[in-house]
């Protein structure tokens, strides 16, 4: 983990998924899962949170 990371200055890897109001990703030195309001900053999730990744394809039956 790098001393930003240690701090709390987590990077994130790209823009983010945005979900319900708030921004998701992962953090780009530590892979932490992250979280962001549209005015904040990155931060962790918080240990009450679930965050699912999943490819969000729709799924076509034929």
């Amino acid at each position: 983990m790098s001393l930003l990371c240690r701090l709390g200055l987590h990077r994130s890897e790209s823009p983010g998924v945005w979900n319900d109001g708030l921004f998701f990703d992962r953090c780009r030195a530590c892979a932490e899962p992250l979280i962001r309001r549209p005015d904040g900053r990155w931060t962790r999730v918080p240990d009450d949170y679930v965050v699912i990744w999943s490819d969000r394809r729709p799924c076509h039956q034929g």
